[in-house]
This record gives C-alpha cells, sequence and structure tokens, in this order.
C-alpha cells in the first residue's frame, strides 16, 4: 500500500505499521493510524491477517481504506496499485463476454441490461453479448476471444464471463435443436482461459460468473426456476490453472432462480454489490455479501425461495473493479 496516500489526507498526522509477528499458522501486522478531528486527536488501529508479511501488511492498509473516515477518497485505480492487488496499467480496461440464451427464460433480458450498466456505463469496460449459441458456434466464439486476448494483452488488465442460461448437473444447456440437451460444461469453458491457451495473460485475472441451474433440488414462489512477445512487459511462470475465478449461482444439485422485478436474483444481487462496493472492496469479499444476501433472501423477502452461491478461485491477488479513464 503506497505510503503517500496514507499521508494525503489533511486530518492525517501519523501512521505506523508496527512489527509484524507470527500468530499460530499466520502472520499479524497492525496498522496505527492517527488522525486530527475538530481538533480531538485520535489513534485507529487496523489488524490485517495473512500467509506473508507483505500480505499482512497490505490487509492492514485495505481494511483501514475500507473502516477509516480519512482514508475515503482512494481510488479503485490506487487500491488496484498497491501491493498484492492486479495491477491495471496506464489506460488498460477489461473485456467482459455476455452469453444470453434467452429463449425460454423470461426476464433474461434484466440480467443483461445491469450487467452492461455497470460494465460499459459506470465502469467503461469494453463488452461483447452473445445470444443463443449453438455448442459449436460458442466454441468458436470462444477460441476467437481467447486468441484476441492473447494477441492484444497489452490493452486488458482482466477478463469475464456472464453465463446465463438453463442448465443441469452437466452443465449449461446450449441452443443446439433436437430432442436431445445439448450442455457446454464449465470446465469446457474455462479450458480456452488457462494459463498454457492464452500465454500473454498470464499473471492478469480471469472470472466466469454462471447463472443456470445446477440440478433439481429447491434450497429451502414467486420466482421462476433457472432449469427449463514485448521484452517491456515482465514475464510470469504461474500454474495452469491460477488467477481464475468461478462464482456459480448456486451449489451443485439445485435450483437457481429468476424474478419478474429482478432478472436472475444472482445477477442481481452481484451487479447490486459491485456497484455498492466497487470503489472500495475487492471482488472476492463482495462476493461473500452477494452469498450472504442470496442465502438470507433479501431478494425474495417472503423467504420462500433462498439459493447458495458459491465460489471457486485461483486468484493470487485481490482484484478491484477499475473504472477506464477517458
Amino acid at each position: 500500500m503506497p505510503e503517500e496516500k496514507l499521508l494525503a489526507t489533511s486530518q492525517c498526522i501519523n501512521h505506523t505499521y508496527e512489527e509484524t509477528y507470527k500468530e499460530e499458522d499466520e502472520f499479524v501486522c497492525r496498522l496505527i493510524i492517527t488522525h486530527e478531528n475538530n481538533g480531538i486527536v485520535k489513534d485507529e488501529e487496523h489488524v490485517g491477517r495473512a500467509k506473508s508479511k507483505k500480505d499482512a501488511k497490505h490487509d492492514a492498509a485495505s481494511r483501514a481504506l475500507r473502516k477509516s473516515n480519512i482514508l475515503l477518497n482512494s481510488s479503485a485505480k490506487d487500491l488496484a496499485c498497491a501491493d498484492g492487488s492486479y495491477a491495471c496499467i496506464g489506460n488498460q480496461t477489461g473485456y467482459v463476454l455476455i452469453i444470453n440464451f434467452r429463449k425460454d427464460r423470461d426476464w433474461a433480458d434484466k440480467d443483461e441490461e445491469n450487467i452492461i450498466e455497470l460494465m460499459s456505463g459506470i465502469l467503461k469496460f469494453e463488452y461483447s453479448v452473445v445470444a443463443d449459441p449453438t455448442k459449436a458456434e460458442l466454441v468458436n466464439i470462444l477460441e476467437n476471444i481467447s486468441s484476441n486476448l492473447n494477441g492484444n494483452y497489452k490493452s486488458y488488465y482482466c477478463f469475464m464471463v456472464f453465463l446465463m442460461a438453463h442448465g443441469s448437473q452437466f452443465g449449461v444447456i446450449t441452443a443446439d435443436k433436437g430432442k436431445k440437451k445439448i450442455t457446454i460444461s464449465v470446465d469446457e469453458i474455462m479450458e480456452l482461459f488457462k494459463n498454457d491457451k492464452i500465454p500473454n495473460f498470464v499473471g492478469k485475472p480471469k472470472m466466469f460468473f454462471i447463472q443456470s441451474c445446477r440440478g433439481k433440488s429447491i434450497q429451502d414462489t414467486f420466482v421462476q426456476p433457472d432449469d427449463d512477445d514485448d521484452d517491456t512487459v515482465e514475464r510470469i511462470s504461474a500454474p495452469t490453472d491460477a488467477d481464475i475465478l468461478i462464482a456459480y449461482a448456486t451449489t451443485e444439485g439445485y435450483k437457481a432462480f429468476r424474478h419478474k422485478n429482478f432478472g436472475s436474483i444472482f445477477i442481481y444481487e452481484c451487479i447490486k454489490k459491485f456497484k455498492e462496493q466497487y470503489s472500495k472492496t475487492h471482488l472476492e469479499e463482495m462476493m461473500i455479501d452477494v452469498k450472504a444476501a442470496l442465502a438470507l433472501g433479501s431478494v425474495d423477502k417472503t423467504k420462500k425461495h433462498v439459493q447458495m452461491p458459491c465460489t471457486w478461485s485461483t486468484l493470487t491477488k485481490r482484484f478491484f473493479f477499475v473504472p477506464t479513464e477517458s
């Protein structure tokens, strides 16, 4: 965390990182910020914990950024430049792919609108929309995008996929015609964006948000289920599966729901939390709030329907949404 940022606030008098120490299997770092408010001098303590000293220090600073009233002017760009966060360099932007199977999915357009409003309208990310593809069409599109990301890696600091479809325990159902339902699994999609497929994108986050059923059970109705070569760039060595996050609308075996006023309640809650918190909070922490909201039935006030989103992550740093500079 750049110390200049901590000192830039007019009310801040001083800040000190106490010596980091180990507590069981974690390092602990205490950040003490002294500030003045209306003539009253006060110390604020922010405790960071992590597996390394460096990350513990970053965690302490991140907690200060979220909670201290003297640090509210920090921008998402500042956070992304901090140690332990995915970097957004210069005028890099994010690339978002929206795959929306609209057929027989009432209110699916609301998901698309909500995603575009945030990703394009607020964050100024580049995006493209794919509607109702067959499996072959979707694979071809994904291969082209994977190649584009690898060839234009300087332009992007992250890649995101929002996939909305009917689904089952085998994957999401594509638009192929015929009596037999054709599916594509999340693993098949993700495989095209692993580090061995787009080596120039190594070290940059790839995130997948999957809105579909993953079975027939209901967790527990007014909602409808979703079943119907540049030497100027640092070269990084990383495992094939590194820097990926997958967020599922629900746990395996269960249905995911849509609402006529909101669209998919998972997508709705994701976009809502991202809008509220992106300027000060990293993605995985926001996803905890998404999970809590849906588990507690915040959209369905009757609590007749709840669902339990889940995430699978190999992100190696904190990811912050950074609006593209105009």
